[in-house]
């Protein structure tokens, strides 16, 4: 994101049905993955 802006990124209810979509074991992978990037990356 290059400037501030007062919207979010997506629509809360796109999220909503894509967690759905791929199921509680498909949101745990994903925090995993996002958790092991960010401490690959030493931010």
């Amino acid at each position: 994101m290059q400037f501030f802006t007062h919207e979010p990124p997506c629509c809360p209810s796109s999220m909503t049905r894509f967690r759905k979509r791929i199921g509680e074991d498909g949101v745990e992978l994903m925090l995993s993955l996002t958790v092991d990037a960010g401490l690959k990356s030493n931010t």
